[in-house]
């Protein structure tokens, strides 16, 4: 039993503050590169406001996993070893090194591919500073494996050891299994969790022609993340939303779904498919941000004391479970003398957890259940109004600046 006010949560709470910055700024970020990429505004737009609204970035901001940011320092990682592949510029090289070393101290797992990155640094450079950009990389990479191995040293005794005796490892027996899992279960397939990805897989062959260097990174990303934890024997990330291990993997991905969005619009059916994915995907989030997935989990324990049922069964697909937990609501304040029992620090009881997860999961609903007034809920639809009108003046920047576009090449034209 933990005590909500144990310094454990109060660690985690600290840290999920910290997800909604890190997924506004992969936003943005995504926007500028994919206007790097050449994409026209709206496209890059449209694509970055899929990945807010209709990716599992929008429920995993909510959260204190890890992959969010590293995910984050991959995609700035690799932006600029593009920055570098198109200026020849050594400082891009050095800032792609350090974010590679920042990405590995965040998820060890992806060491291999950072320290792979040393080739596409070699790559990315011009013809003559090929060896220049490769050491430069590896200098600015090797201060955070450093500090990583130095870690591991001082709390195992072993640089590469994390876990000792850990439950779980790398198995190719558990490849087959994680592959099925992880690209067409009903309770974890990327697809389900990620409808958009299928506009990415329409537009790849745009992509390629398009940037051979960005797509060939894009494959190679997902692939690694999709084959390594394949072959974990805990493939599915434990209680979480979705596949939580291909969450890295996806900012960089999403590079590609500018072109997806401009190869299916120009057909009827396409663009047809397109729309229902874009809205498949936000409507599965509202799902994920408005009932806690724990509450579906914690429903299967009870019943059976096999949580792994929800990854092969579509009848306890987690998505299924979020409807029924939004369907079974609770809304009467909470019992005074359990919230007097965690003040005075006492374990939280499981009546208390169960009614905590059942709670709608946004935090005017929790503050309406601790007893504050209806005015919460005027500041919860301000904000969401704040967030609209953003959005909105984000989309008249993209729009105009298309219109702008198209005036010049007007005008230029002979």
């Amino acid at each position: 039993y933990v005590s909500l006010s144990s310094p454990q949560l109060v660690r985690r709470a600290a840290v999920t503050l910290l997800c909604p910055v890190v997924t506004a700024v992969t936003v943005g970020l995504l926007f500028w590169f994919m206007r790097r990429l050449g994409h026209e505004p709206r496209s890059a737009f449209m694509a970055a406001l899929l990945f807010a609204a209709a990716s599992p970035a929008w429920p995993y901001a909510r959260y204190y996993f890890s992959e969010p940011l590293a995910g984050l320092l991959l995609l700035a990682a690799f932006y600029y070893l593009w920055a570098a592949r198109a200026g020849g510029r050594l400082s891009a090289v050095a800032a792609a090194g350090a974010l590679a070393g920042f990405a590995g101290l965040t998820r060890p797992a992806v060491w291999p591919l950072v320290v792979l990155g040393t080739a596409a640094a070699a790559a990315s450079g011009r013809a003559s500073q090929r060896w220049g950009a490769a050491v430069m990389y590896g200098l600015f990479l090797l201060p955070s494996f450093v500090l990583f191995a130095w870690y591991n040293y001082a709390r195992f005794g072993s640089p590469f050891e994390q876990w000792p005796g850990g439950p779980n490892r790398l198995s190719l027996y558990s490849l087959p299994i994680g592959l099925y899992g992880q690209l067409l279960s009903p309770g974890k397939s990327v697809f389900l969790y990620c409808p958009p990805l299928a506009i990415a897989l329409w537009g790849w062959p745009c992509f390629w022609h398009q940037d051979r260097f960005a797509a060939r990174a894009a494959a190679g990303v997902f692939g690694y993340h999709l084959l390594l934890y394949s072959a974990w024997t805990d493939w599915s990330g434990g209680w979480c939303w979705g596949p939580r291990f291909l969450f890295a993997a996806l900012p960089l991905t999403w590079l590609v779904v500018p072109s997806g969005l401009w190869a299916m619009q120009r057909k009827p059916v396409p663009r047809a498919i397109a729309t229902t994915a874009a809205l498949l995907g936000f409507v599965v989030q509202v799902l994920a941000v408005g009932a806690f997935y724990m509450a579906h989990l914690d429903r299967l324990d009870a019943q059976r004391g096999r949580v792994s049922d929800t990854y092969y069964r579509l009848a306890d697909s987690p998505i299924l479970g979020a409807v029924h937990t939004l369907r079974h609501l609770r809304w009467k304040p909470l019992d005074r003398a359990s919230l007097k029992r965690t003040a005075d620090r006492a374990a939280v009881s499981e009546d208390l957890k169960a009614e905590l997860r059942n709670t709608l999961d946004i935090w005017p609903a929790y503050l309406r259940r601790f007893g504050f007034g209806r005015w919460v809920w005027g500041i919860f639809a301000l904000g969401l109004m704040a967030c609209g009108a953003l959005w909105l003046g984000g989309w008249r920047m993209a729009t105009t600046s298309d219109f702008q576009v198209g005036q010049h090449a007007s005008h230029n034209a002979p």
